[in-house]
């Protein structure tokens, strides 16, 4: 049984897949990115993230989710494949402008099936410090300013607070 909030992985043939249950947040997004990224240096450039148990994103989940998907971009190949995509999770993609950025709720028969001998684990967790958080919703929400200036205008005051925020911790 998955706990409130789990991430489960695993990859074959060319494709990473994961599997989130809860809320996708700044809590999680970093250790969803860093398995990404980690899945795309090793040349797995179709990713797919089935959010079916996932209720609700938000903003810096939807950021690292832009940056993964610019990621796959420079390099050129790959999709960010997002499944089992609630109505309200693709009118929050939609509402940012960033839902062409993926293939959402794809067919999938072009992709090789997850075959049911490969078992999907638990992705661990990483402590995160108050100043981690910090950096991953500055990178995550600057990534969504990027992709449009409506956005950059929605996000302005967030991302200095956060500038603040980081700058006054190294100050420290």
């Amino acid at each position: 049984m998955a706990n409130a909030r789990s991430i489960l992985v695993s990859s074959s043939e060319g494709v990473a897949w994961a599997k989130l249950t809860g809320k996708a947040s700044f809590e999680n997004s970093s250790d969803l990115k860093s398995f990404f990224t980690n899945m795309i240096k090793c040349g797995y450039y179709e990713l797919v993230l089935d959010l079916k148990e996932c209720p609700l994103m938000d903003s810096t989940f939807m950021g690292m989710l832009t940056s993964i998907a610019q990621k796959l971009v420079e390099a050129g190949r790959g999709n960010l494949h997002i499944i089992n995509l609630n109505e309200r999770n693709m009118e929050l993609l939609s509402n940012l402008g960033i839902d062409q950025l993926f293939a959402i709720n794809p067919n999938l028969t072009d992709l090789p099936a997850l075959p049911a001998h490969d078992v999907e684990i638990p992705l661990a967790s990483t402590e995160q410090s108050k100043a981690d958080y910090a950096r991953i919703m500055y990178e995550a929400h600057q990534a969504l300013s990027d992709i449009s200036p409506d956005n950059a205008s929605k996000f302005k005051d967030v991302l200095e607070y956060l500038r603040q925020d980081i700058e006054q911790d190294k100050s420290l």
